[in-house]
């Protein structure tokens, strides 16, 4: 390298530390080129030749740093496809020109100001987005607010229609017992049991398939006995049985036991496979067989009818879905709410058919047993405070509670329950969930301060109850649904004025 200038010397040793390539330029003060100096012997740019003037696009940058004191740069100058910083360094008397090659930065940082420029964007379109989500997020939100209403008011709207339903089915059935302990030798009591029963079904068939199989609706263990159930649907379906001209034959094993588990939800089951079996036998044998073993309920439901293909099995169990001859009645759900019930009762439902055979329906439900005690049912005696806002269910009760010997008080409302608890001394209060002008729960808890050792019964129509472990705590011995069983209701009064513990939980 040729000799430069100590100025330029020095500043070319330092920025060779950062510089790969480079050209030193000194100049006299005429801008004539007295010597050019290269990094690298392969770099060069056109017009830097000793002894010639300096280019004029060089010769400009000269003349804007003349006044400068101190070493002035231009970066990112494009001098012959490469871009260059260009440091002057220079007084009166000469001036050093110092090219260095900055292509690979340039590049570089219009690469950085692209990605720079992209995020920019990107924060705006994300920006954007997040504006946009935050909208859509509101409106899931509004709208999942108005579905939880909805859905609310559906479920009361549900709940409402099974208790206006249930009360007066409840009633039908509690005067038929009525009407038959006072005629032993009439069948007319029973043909209307036999109504009310299949009414009730499908009712309860409508409101689950409304439900939509949720499982909102809570189940009512209680103990009964599997004798007496077996008993009342053989009475129920052999007056069809004789009429269509099959066999029909129900059996229970073991005789004596009582079985814990829904009674209503039971029947209901039962109501339609067996409803079902003789709506498609024309001839033969409808059978019903309960056995109970290991905690489990074991039913089968067989008939000689005309059977379903094997491509058919899942199908039947589709809502409003009816396969082969549509000449049958039926709206088509019994199956679809019977495997529903099944499933959130625990068990489980299996179908074995040949197609002019038969089916046969098998069921298992968990379900405890106890033996049946034998003798009599232990006397009653005492006040009962009855609140129901359907006074002929209130009618019916203070008939049968009555006869059992209890003193029955009844009250239509809540306001008149106050009352008359005030003024009378009733241990016992069995009170509807729904009154016209108040909750039956809150109404018992109001009464449950005012005497602590109350007893309650709680009854609905709704087939849905919702009572914390706190409220069942404190003095609720159970729950039981309309249409209520007579037996099932003499107990839990016997054993509230015993002082026994619920066996109920909530």
């Amino acid at each position: 390298m040729k000799r430069v200038s100590r100025r330029a010397a020095h500043y070319i040793r330092d920025e060779l530390l950062k510089r790969e390539r480079f050209i030193v330029i000194a100049l006299n003060s005429g801008h004539k080129i007295v010597s050019v100096n290269r990094s690298d012997p392969d770099w060069n740019l056109p017009g830097l030749i000793r002894g010639s003037v300096l280019p004029d696009s060089l010769v400009s940058l000269l003349d804007a740093a003349s006044d400068a004191s101190e070493p002035t740069v231009f970066p990112y100058v494009e001098l012959n496809d490469f871009f260059v910083d260009i440091h002057v360094l220079g007084d009166r008397e000469s001036a050093d020109l110092v090219i260095h090659d900055v292509s690979t930065d340039h590049h570089n940082e219009q690469i950085l100001q692209q990605r720079a420029h992209e995020n920019s964007l990107l924060s705006e379109q994300r920006a954007a987005l997040n504006s946009e989500l935050t909208e859509l997020n509101q409106e899931l939100f509004l709208r999942r607010r108005q579905a939880e209403k909805a859905s609310a008011a559906k479920s009361r709207f549900i709940a409402s229609m099974s208790h206006e339903f249930r009360s007066p089915i409840a009633s039908i059935m509690g005067y038929a017992d009525l009407l038959q302990t006072e005629l032993p030798d009439s069948n007319n009591p029973q043909a209307l049991q036999r109504a009310s029963w299949h009414l009730l079904t499908l009712v309860e068939n409508l409101l689950e398939q409304a439900r939509e199989g949720k499982e909102n609706i809570s189940l009512n263990p209680t103990r009964f006995s599997l004798d007496r159930l077996a008993g009342d649907i053989e009475a129920l379906f052999r007056p069809q049985s004789t009429t269509k001209g099959l066999a029909f034959e129900v059996k229970s094993s073991p005789v004596g036991i009582e079985v814990e588990c829904d009674e209503l939800r039971l029947r209901q089951i039962l109501i339609n496979l067996v409803s079902n079996a003789l709506r498609y036998t024309r001839q033969g044998l409808v059978s019903v067989h309960f056995i109970h073993r290991d905690d489990n309920l074991y039913i089968r439901v067989r008939d000689s009818g005309r059977g379903i293909a094997a491509g058919d099995i899942d199908r039947i169990f589709e809502a409003f879905t009816r396969v082969g001859e549509d000449t049958t009645s039926g709206a088509g759900l019994g199956l679809t709410i019977s495997r529903q019930l099944i499933n959130r009762m625990g068990g489980h439902l299996k179908v074995e058919s040949e197609p002019d055979v038969g089916s046969e329906f098998r069921v298992v439900i968990p379900c405890p047993s106890t033996q049946a005690k034998p003798g009599e049912m232990p006397s009653l005696s005492g006040t009962v405070l009855w609140v129901d806002d359907d006074p002929d269910i209130l009618s019916l009760y203070q008939v049968i509670l009555e006869n059992w010997g209890l003193r029955v008080i009844t009250a239509s409302s809540v306001a008149q329950a106050r009352d008359l608890f005030n003024s009378n001394d009733c241990p016992l209060v069995v009170t509807d969930i729904h009154l016209m002008d108040g909750n039956g729960v809150e109404l018992f808890s109001h009464l449950k301060v005012q005497r602590p050792d109350i007893m309650g019964i709680v009854i609905s129509g709704s087939g849905v109850v919702d009572l914390t472990e706190e409220v069942a705590g404190e003095g609720i011995r159970t729950f039981l649904q309309k249409p209520i069983d007579a037996e099932v209701l003499y107990k839990e009064i016997a054993a509230a004025f015993a002082g026994d513990q619920p066996e109920h939980t909530f």
